[in-house]
């Protein structure tokens, strides 16, 4: 049993701790008896509801982008490829992190780094914070002057205090289409 009734005072105390992504309600019988010489009883059906505390972090799941043919795991750089020539603004990957908890605690916003950043040009990728829809920027791509990116992906939730999840990502440029 999950929970323990001290008979006398009919305080309800909990014998381990809960877990709202376990269960998100617990639902008890309690019975109250008289001790009358014919002794009387009671019982009420009660639902107790489990709040959420921030226990998850977001996590990456394995993904495979249309750029990229190989299944990566989280623990490894999720490789993808872009040709020198996308337009500014061109879609690269839909980075999608899933967090356990409910509300703020499950709701994820998404931040980008960009590893050996080439200060002269600026970043050359940016991710949108609500989506985490990864695009190249008008600084433009010149595989002439860099093939390969190194990315940090953080996908953060809003709970209090916060947990975050980073993914490594490595984007090859390919050249142009002549």
């Amino acid at each position: 049993m999950l929970v323990f009734l001290f008979p006398s005072s009919g305080i309800l105390v909990l014998r381990s701790s809960l877990d709202r992504e376990a269960s998100s309600e617990i639902h008890l019988v309690v019975t109250a008896t008289d001790g009358g010489e014919r002794p009387r009883s009671a019982s009420v059906r009660a639902a107790v509801t489990v709040m959420d505390v921030n226990d998850n972090a977001p996590r990456f799941p394995s993904v495979s982008s249309a750029s990229s043919s190989v299944l990566s795991s989280p623990s490894s750089p999720l490789v993808l490829t872009v040709s020198e020539d996308a337009a500014s603004g061109a879609v690269v990957a839909r980075m999608e992190a899933a967090d356990a908890d409910e509300g703020d605690n499950g709701r994820v916003r998404y931040a980008l780094e960009e590893l050996d950043l080439d200060h002269d040009f600026g970043p050359a990728f940016v991710i949108d914070p609500e989506t985490g829809a990864l695009s190249t920027t008008s600084s433009g791509l010149d595989r002439e002057r860099r093939e390969k990116y190194e990315l940090v992906v953080t996908a953060q939730d809003e709970g209090s205090p916060p947990k975050k999840t980073k993914r490594n990502i490595q984007v090859l440029e390919k050249r142009k289409l002549v």
